[in-house]
């Protein structure tokens, strides 16, 4: 009965995830006229730089704006 129980919550929380507001999806496609990759890139960061960004209201986009600014300036992306 217990594995009923199980099913029917992942069951019901895929039906509230199909249900979420989705509507910020397409929010860092502005730069390029291009979908995202399907897998993120990651990377860890020394604790003093951690602490920084974690107080940060939106890192990813800081982080996704340093690494397209580091591109342009070493010549892997037009300016």
């Amino acid at each position: 009965m217990k594995s009923r129980v199980i099913l029917g919550d992942i069951a019901e929380q895929r039906i509230m995830n199909k249900e979420q507001d989705r509507s910020d999806q397409g929010k860092f496609m502005q730069i390029y006229d291009e979908p995202l990759a399907k897998v993120p890139k990651g990377a860890r960061f020394p604790i003093s730089i951690d602490a920084i960004l974690a107080k940060m209201p939106d890192k990813s986009a800081f982080i996704r704006d340093a690494v397209i600014a580091k591109l342009k300036s070493e010549g892997w992306l037009e300016k």
